[in-house]
């Protein structure tokens, strides 16, 4: 991930808040007005959805269930296979865990983007339970990330690098915070998507998002 991404999408972001000018954001990052600005919100959303996905690793392949009851595991591309990747990207140069943690810096900024813009598209005109999909999967990623930054970083500990238990501890807590805020940010657009249903009465309330035990 390029911090100049990150950049260009803190400035992104400001001038979507600028554009929002109906949607004011209170304590907590909570919009508590509706905003009937053109912006393309949902847009944005899914694009800074991606910035969380943007790793020097390839993806993870989930296991199917055939697999999980065969014991087998083929060519999947594994999570041990993403953390065996990621070390190689790292290289050996004696800044190694300088530089997993300056990606995973980059990796919580994207997250802290993403649950910036999902509070703003929550004071969009109309909102969607696909915008609620798309902050749920980032969090799912963001999950996944995190044991892989954390996996390599114990790696880099096992062979010798100048790497701290408290220092893979903090990683991790980083990563569940930021979990935590990415999943108060779909709790809110959810509710938002729940208050629009009840007002129409177009449909049944969606589940709210906001049960994650598996932080």
């Amino acid at each position: 991930m390029k911090s100049g991404q990150l950049v260009a999408w803190g400035a992104t972001l400001g001038l979507l808040g600028i554009a929002l000018s109906g949607c004011a954001i209170g304590g907590g990052g909570q919009s508590r007005n509706v905003s009937k600005s053109p912006v393309a919100e949902h847009d944005l959303l899914a694009d800074a959805a991606r910035q969380v996905e943007n790793v020097e690793w390839p993806k993870p392949e989930p296991a199917s269930l055939m697999t999980m009851i065969t014991g087998g595991g083929g060519d999947r591309f594994t999570r041990d296979d993403a953390v065996n990747y990621y070390l190689n990207a790292l290289g050996d140069a004696p800044s190694r865990f300088q530089n997993l943690r300056a990606d995973a810096d980059a990796t919580l900024e994207a997250a802290a983007q993403l649950r910036d813009v999902a509070y703003l598209t929550a004071g969009a005109a109309r909102v969607s339970m696909n915008d609620v999909a798309l902050v749920e999967t980032a969090i799912q990623t963001l999950r996944d990330h995190r044991e892989i930054y954390a996996a390599a970083a114990r790696q880099l500990e096992d062979d010798g690098g100048l790497v701290a238990n408290a220092d893979i501890d903090a990683l991790r807590d980083q990563f569940t915070g930021a979990i935590r805020a990415l999943s108060a940010a779909a709790d809110r657009l959810a509710e938002r998507v729940e208050t629009d249903r009840s007002s129409t009465l177009a449909a049944p309330s969606p589940s709210i998002a906001r049960s994650l035990p598996d932080l």
